[in-house]
């Protein structure tokens, strides 16, 4: 025969076959979950909800409010408000597409998104999360470097996760951690807690943790991370503990998740580290002993410390961003060349 002699069927090529479908179908059901939640999250002062974004997002209306929160800017183009043929579609979801352009580079048909094709639609959001989340310098900077951000590649995908270890690192390092993923290392819960501990001290006693008991771990993490810093909570307990590590968040999942917490962190108010006060015994009548009145005085100096500690280091970043943007424009200012006074 033509092209060789034909090879009888393997059916263990098969078997690894449907291995991958399964895991590859599992996986997009996990990103479809996390990315679900984090459209929400975008989306919850307007008052929409998704229950999942590969029907969500079809008729392009949902998709073009969510572009234009994302960006602050409004489309030119006005999209059919009740699209009912597929060619009507089609054509918001297009619109969409090009307003997202500015900001993001797409190449994909309107159609995939109208059917539905779930991969497409992952696609398209993951270019987003990270151009619009993950992003930890979302400023708005030179007509090239836009154009550079606009680019999301995966050389740009692989800096901005780097980045965002960085930061993690920055803030739990003094909790004896190091993270180099945001994969299997996460599963334990330590990595969470000890984010929100690094916030808010007075949270829980986090030397107290056991990585053993990572569902207690993950749920003390998740939920102190939403009351305190307004972290939304885009991963389960259960997924995180799924005894088949497949089916697990990955680290599309995890990174969108912790991708939340730089920009927590600036916007939640310096947390009230108030000291517990310590029980008198029943029998006990009178006030407090004078080593207790020390005690007590002495957690309460270090609480304003630490509070006056936080206050610096966000008055710190605050300058750092203003600084950063003065240089930028001045800058913009000198692109054009010849006669510049300003010394840049």
């Amino acid at each position: 025969a033509r092209g060789g002699p034909v090879r009888a069927f393997d059916g263990k090529a098969s078997v690894m076959t449907q291995n991958r479908r399964v895991k590859e179908e599992e996986t997009n059901r996990m990103h479809s979950k996390t990315f679900t939640a984090w459209v929400n999250s975008i989306m919850k002062e307007e008052g929409i909800e998704l229950e999942d974004v590969s029907t969500g997002l079809c008729d392009g209306i949902v998709l073009l409010k969510l572009i234009e929160k994302l960006t602050g800017k409004k489309c030119a183009h006005k999209q059919n408000q009740n699209p009912r043929l597929e060619i009507q579609k089609i054509e918001n979801v297009s619109i969409a597409l090009t307003h997202l352009g500015d900001f993001v580079k797409v190449n994909v048909a309107p159609k995939d998104i109208v059917s539905g094709n779930v991969k497409v639609v992952l696609a398209v959001l993951w270019r987003m999360i990270l151009r619009f989340q993950v992003d930890l310098d979302t400023e708005t900077g030179s007509a090239q470097e836009d154009a550079n951000k606009a680019k999301v590649t995966t050389a740009r995908g692989r800096e901005l996760k780097a980045k965002l270890l960085e930061w993690v690192n920055s803030k739990i390092s003094g909790h004896g951690l190091q993270m180099n993923d945001f994969d299997r290392s996460w599963d334990d819960g330590m990595a969470f807690c000890a984010l929100v501990h690094a916030f808010d001290p007075s949270a829980f006693d986090f030397a107290a943790l056991d990585p053993a008991n990572s569902a207690q771990n993950l749920e003390l993490a998740f939920s102190h991370a939403e009351r305190v810093l307004g972290v939304h909570r885009m991963l389960d307990v259960a997924d995180m503990c799924n005894p088949d590590m497949d089916a697990r968040p990955d680290e599309q999942c995890i990174m969108t998740y912790v991708s939340q917490f730089p920009r927590a962190f600036l916007a939640a108010p310096p947390p009230q580290m108030v000291p517990p006060k310590k029980a008198l015994p029943a029998f006990e009548e009178e006030g407090p002993s004078e080593e207790e009145l020390w005690e007590q005085e002495q957690m309460r100096k270090r609480a304003e410390e630490e509070e006056r500690r936080r206050k610096r280091e966000y008055e710190e970043e605050q300058l750092l961003r203003q600084q950063r943007e003065e240089e930028e424009r001045r800058r913009r200012r000198c692109g054009g060349g010849g006669g510049c006074e300003c010394g840049g």
